[in-house]
């Protein structure tokens, strides 16, 4: 069998029947351009891809447009991806498709077929099949390796006496007395079939089976009549009532059940009714729309988390990375650094991320990691810090308001109050011993002396004096370094008979 765009009526591709599909061609351009010798390949069910059955047929018009039928082979898989190649001129098109698995209704061989038609077995169905779909499985028509030939077509009329449909579109290859089909069921002839046999009865419960469906041959046979009898619809409708009986004197065991529980166990809880219990619990529940409101005490939430509110207010913006605090936030570089931003209302409510970095010239904190929902001029927040206190916030602007913005001052000024603990003091001549003693200092380098340095380094300028090589020709002294062959110092030296004169050390050699 051949490419035949007939295939391409069906609403959806059928598993095991054929199947057309059209084709784009687009340059790197994006225009449209006719390909140039196709190359069609199919991957079934994630499969590695295989050259195609059949190549695409090119559409007259110089479009970029083509068609391909794929067998009922290679649509007899769950999924199907299909390559569109050239050797030249397009780029190559990608396509997915998804074979519907249906129900079979009935299955049987044709009496016969014409171009719109299928005349289907003698006992086939004696109710309307319209909108089910027809395909062919084997004989003309249809079968071939793997079901490579069948075809799949759209039932639109149903002649119950006759047996024949009418099916759209027209076949491809036209069956006949040998060809074996099955009637599939689709979501287009739910109401067909399933209206023949189920109906509401008046007293809006109860259902029963249409009269006209049981008078079919083929209706359902169930019951005690007999086998193979179908029930008249009272027969039916009285062993549904026997059911619906049933049914009714379960639930009201239920129900008797379930007011026993309520009487019983909420009755401890408030007053024996549970829906008033529940009632009572939803009132201590913390509702989100109260966090939002800050409708929390800050002192029992300090108590209850460790987390004591630094700021609270509403942002001015928001990025994925950063918030904007509110204009009257510190206006500290690095103040809130370490600690966590949690949104408490608006845009991103619920969300928390650690502060890293803020700028306090802008009020604008970076926040790790970048938020879900990026917050804005709406959003609530609040700073919360871990502890009690924040030694890092503490550095950078307490101690600034108490000794004109000198830390080390600061901290003399506020522990010139405080009476050490003999622990604290131990461990303080521990340290200052450790770091006479213990530590060691690399002499300085070949540099020019600072005037301005480290005690560490003046002394060990002095001891380098004491230890290393050091020369005076009349005109230059020289300070070597520990091994004696580098200059790391010199200074220039004069000698009128009256003065001697050395001038100031600079870097060697």
């Amino acid at each position: 069998m051949a490419n035949s765009i007939s295939h391409a009526a069906l609403p959806f591709p059928v598993k095991n029947a054929r199947y057309t599909v059209l084709v784009p061609y687009l340059d790197a351009d994006g225009d449209p351009t006719d390909p140039t010798t196709p190359d069609t390949e199919v991957s079934q069910d994630g499969g590695a891809f295989a050259d195609a059955a059949e190549e695409v047929s090119t559409i007259t018009g110089t479009n970029g447009a083509g068609f391909v039928t794929l067998s009922g082979a290679e649509t007899n898989n769950s999924a199907v991806f299909v390559a569109f190649k050239v050797a030249s001129g397009p780029k190559a098109t990608l396509m997915t498709l998804y074979p519907r698995v249906l129900p079979i209704v009935e299955s049987g061989t044709a009496q016969a077929g014409a171009a719109g038609t299928i005349t289907l077995a003698s006992g086939a169905a004696a109710y309307d099949l319209a909108g089910c779909i027809v395909r062919t499985t084997g004989g003309t028509g249809g079968g071939g390796t793997g079901g490579a030939n069948n075809q799949a077509r759209v039932i639109t009329a149903y002649n119950t006496s006759t047996k024949v449909a009418t099916v759209v579109p027209n076949w491809e290859t036209t069956p006949d007395a040998t060809t074996t089909y099955d009637v599939l069921y689709t979501d287009l002839s739910v109401n067909a079939i399933a209206g023949r046999f189920v109906r509401p009865a008046t007293d809006g419960r109860t259902l029963v089976v249409d009269a006209a469906g049981l008078a079919d041959a083929n209706a359902v046979k169930v019951g005690p009549t007999g086998a193979g009898t179908a029930q008249t619809a009272g027969d039916l409708k009285a062993s549904l009532n026997t059911i619906d009986d049933f049914i009714d004197t379960e639930v009201a065991a239920i129900l008797a059940d379930t007011d026993d529980i309520q009487t019983r166990l909420p009755a401890a809880l408030v007053g024996g009714r549970m829906d008033a219990s529940v009632g009572a619990m939803a009132a201590n529940v913390l509702t989100a729309a109260a966090v939002a409101d800050a409708a929390f005490d800050r002192a029992t939430f300090a108590e209850d988390t460790g987390l004591q509110t630094i700021r609270s207010n509403t942002a001015q913006a928001g990025a994925a990375g950063t918030i904007t605090l509110d204009i009257a936030a510190q206006t500290t570089d690095d103040f809130y650094n370490g600690l966590l931003v949690t949104l408490t209302g608006g845009t991103g409510v619920g969300q928390n991320r650690i502060i890293y970095d803020y700028v306090g010239a802008t009020r604008v904190a970076s926040i790790t990691p970048n938020w879900v929902t990026n917050p804005d001029a709406t959003t609530g927040f609040a700073v919360l810090q871990f502890g009690s206190v924040s030694v890092e916030a503490w550095l950078r602007a307490v101690p600034n308001a108490l000794v004109a913005g000198r830390t080390d001052a600061s901290v003399g000024a506020v522990a010139a109050g405080v009476d050490l603990s003999a622990t604290m003091k131990a461990s303080v001549n521990t340290e200052v011993v450790d770091a006479l003693n213990v530590d060691t200092y690399a002499e300085p380098g070949q540099e020019v002396p600072p005037a301005t340095t480290t005690l560490v380094k003046k002394i060990g300028y002095l001891f380098k004096a004491c230890r290393n090589k050091f020369t005076d020709d009349g005109t230059t002294a020289k300070l070597f370094n520990d091994g004696g062959l580098t200059v790391d110092q010199k200074a220039t030296v004069s000698d009128d008979g009256v003065t001697y004169t050395r001038g100031e050390f600079g870097t060697g050699p």
